[in-house]
This record gives C-alpha cells, sequence and structure tokens, in this order.
C-alpha cells in the first residue's frame, strides 16, 4: 500500500506550507549556486515533519534537477557517503539533451549518521559515526553539484568534528506548521481519498500531531483501514498511545542513562505528574 505521506508531498517548493521566509531563502541558494560567494551546500534544520525533506524534493524539482539521495540507514558510513555522495558530486551532468545540468545530493536525516545511542547493561554509550561527518565534510568541498542535508538536531551534527560542516553550508531553519495549516493538509487529503470526517475531528487530529504534518498523515492514513469514517475517539486513542511513548522514552533514559542531568531533563520535559513517572 502505498504511503500517503508520499503521495501528497508537495510536488514544488509554492506547494508547501509556511516557512515562506525559510523557502525564499532556498531558492535564493540556489539561484546563485556555483557563485563564488555561494557555498556549496546548505543545512535544512528542524523537528520532523516540518518539511525538510520537502522542500529539497520540491527545489530539485523546480530546479530541474536530478535528486541523489542517500537516507537514514544504521549501516552508513563514511565509506558509503564517499562512495555515493562524493562520486555523484565531483562529475558535471548532462540531461536527455546533451545539455549540461546538475544533480542535488541529498542526505536525508543525517541526525543517523553520527554517535548513535546505543544501550549496554547498564548505560548509555555514544559510538562514532564511522567518519560519517568526515565524509559529508569532504563532499562539502570538493562538490561540483549542491548538497542539502537534513537534520532534526543541528547541534549533533555540527558539534565536534561536525563544526567544519556548520562553515562549508549554509543553514536554514524550519519551523513546525501550525495546527490550522495540518488542518487544512489533511482535510486536502479527505477530499482527495473521499473520507468521511467532521471539521472537529480534523481539528483533534492535527492538535495530536503537535506540527509533524507527516505523523498527522500516517495518522490519518492508520485510522482510514477498514473504514470510510473517522470519529473524534479514533483520534483519543492517538492521543493515548503517544502519551505511552512519550511514558516509556522517559523510563528507557532514566534507566540506562550514566549522568544525573539527562533522567532530569526527561522528567522535566514530559507532560507528566512526578507522581505517574514513580
Amino acid at each position: 500500500m502505498e504511503s500517503w505521506a508520499e503521495k501528497y508531498r508537495p510536488e514544488s517548493l509554492s506547494d508547501l506550507i509556511g516557512n515562506s521566509k525559510t523557502i525564499n531563502d532556498l531558492k535564493n541558494w540556489a539561484n546563485s549556486w556555483g557563485e563564488r560567494t555561494t557555498k556549496k551546500g546548505v543545512i535544512l534544520s528542524g523537528p520532523p515533519g516540518c518539511g525538510k525533506t520537502s522542500a529539497a524534493i520540491g527545489l530539485a524539482n523546480d530546479m530541474g534537477w536530478e535528486v541523489v539521495e542517500l537516507n537514514a540507514s544504521d549501516t552508513r558510513s563514511g565509506d558509503v557517503i564517499e562512495g555515493i555522495a562524493l562520486r555523484a558530486g565531483l562529475f558535471q551532468t548532462f540531461g536527455s539533451k546533451g545539455i549540461s545540468s546538475r544533480n542535488l545530493i541529498l542526505l536525508d536525516e543525517a541526525d543517523n549518521l553520527y554517535e548513535r545511542a546505543r544501550q549496554s547493561k547498564n548505560k548509555v554509550k555514544n559510538y562514532s559515526d564511522r567518519g560519517g561527518k568526515s565524509a559529508i565534510a569532504k563532499t562539502l568541498e570538493q562538490t561540483k553539484q549542491p548538497v542539502v542535508i537534513t537534520v532534526n538536531d543541528l547541534y549533533n551534527l555540527t558539534k565536534g568534528t561536525g563544526s567544519k560542516i556548520k562553515r562549508l553550508a549554509m543553514t536554514l531553519k524550519f519551523q513546525r506548521p501550525s495546527a490550522v495549516s495540518v488542518a487544512m493538509v489533511l482535510n486536502n487529503v479527505c477530499e482527495s481519498e473521499k473520507l468521511k470526517i467532521s471539521q472537529e475531528t480534523v481539528r483533534a487530529m492535527a492538535e495530536v500531531a503537535k506540527g509533524d504534518l507527516r505523523a498527522a498523515i500516517n495518522d490519518l492514513q492508520s485510522l482510514s483501514e477498514g473504514n470510510k469514517e473517522i470519529i473524534k475517539e479514533d483520534v483519543e486513542k492517538l492521543g493515548a498511545r503517544d502519551r505511552e511513548i512519550e511514558m516509556f522514552d522517559t523510563l528507557n533514559v532514566i534507566f540506562n542513562s550514566d549522568n544525573y542531568n539527562d533522567p532530569r531533563t526527561a522528567i522535566f520535559n514530559l507532560n507528566e505528574q512526578p507522581r505517574e513517572v514513580a
């Protein structure tokens, strides 16, 4: 079954919701790419589901660029990045009519390239990204093609050995879309899929998503399976599910962290009373 998040992914930058200034800055970067004053890469930073990947793909469509994509994978290493992204970036490409064209090198969810948290029996250990950050920096230095990097956590990408990445690439920050904007997209999907749903239920789904548009569309698809009508009670189950996930993640940090600050921060950010955690 086709993912609705992919089926309804915006095809052009003009189809994206919100972040108008950031999108305009991205257009300007693309239009001036190749000039001496323009950086070869751009980092799109922001929370999940806010449109970073869609912006990169929409930009490529608008510019007539082919996309060479590396997305999240537990098996990626610096060697893999160099073997694909750097190689694609070093060579000029030609379109079907033999006219020189560009590739857009997309390193999607680059957060997953480095310092993965892995659990041991009694603490959390950080492991290196096996050269991932160095390979990204090398790609930015040597590429002859535009590079777009998407991340949820800019700090983790650019700290330590990643500081060079920040110097070599422009950074653009994406914000979460409003609940009103999310509801508007959900209404369009419901109309296309001929779903029966009240505006009250659509608004409730948009609120539950907390600005993660991709998650909202995935939830809509999940709730629609087997029926053509979605009611508010269905959405309330999603809210309960999210609270369970948040609680599980918090307990995971508490029991596996080897310092005091991480559990304290996790409990502070959890939308529950301390007695509920205890």
